[in-house]
């Protein structure tokens, strides 16, 4: 699904707010989820969390490529076409993550229900591997998911910014001084 305009603006500038905001508050939440005591707490918010941030990764990766098409070719164009690469790495890790934690909490449902009822179909210690292993996949993905949202965020940056920030530094900054207090 790719949107091109919100309210008469590039879709693309609006979407990514929701996941520069919500990818890394998923990660908290697993780091959280990793004490069962948060996780009964707060775990469904961070699989929700992580779910929203699922959708609106792929709606902004989707909108910035409309959002390439449109733009004009200028200087920048080397560092718009890095920064639209680099923007696919973040599906895939959102997406496990996503999973993972909702694994997480499915799990943790299968083991309550087992110890209500008396009867599990897995040993304790399979069980606590399972566990396990699906905590450290979700710090995995949580810090992967969060590191390229930072790396995206800044090659985005530096793309749309990069010439207007050496104009502003031949100017000597916004106030036109060039911050010598010598001067």
């Amino acid at each position: 699904m790719e949107i091109k305009t919100l309210f008469g603006l590039p879709a693309h500038p609006l979407l990514v707010h929701v996941p520069i905001v919500l990818v890394p508050l998923a990660a908290i939440g697993a780091v959280l989820m990793l004490w069962p005591r948060f996780r009964a707490k707060i775990g469904w918010a961070t699989v929700v969390i992580a779910g929203i941030a699922t959708v609106f990764t792929f709606l902004a990766v989707g909108s910035g490529e409309q959002l390439e098409e449109a733009v004009e070719r200028t200087a920048n164009e080397r560092l718009l076409e890095a920064h639209t690469e680099i923007g696919e790495n973040l599906r895939p890790w959102i997406l496990l993550l996503f999973v993972v934690l909702l694994a997480i909490m499915l799990f943790d449902v299968y083991r309550a229900r087992a110890a209500a009822g008396g009867e599990s179909k897995l040993s304790p210690s399979a069980a606590k591997s399972i566990g396990i292993a699906l905590s450290v996949l979700s710090i995995v993905f949580a810090g992967l998911s969060t590191y390229w949202v930072v790396e995206i965020g800044h090659s985005g940056a530096k793309a749309s910014w990069e010439k207007t920030g050496k104009q502003m530094e031949r100017s000597g900054g916004e106030s036109g001084e060039s911050g010598d207090a010598d001067d």
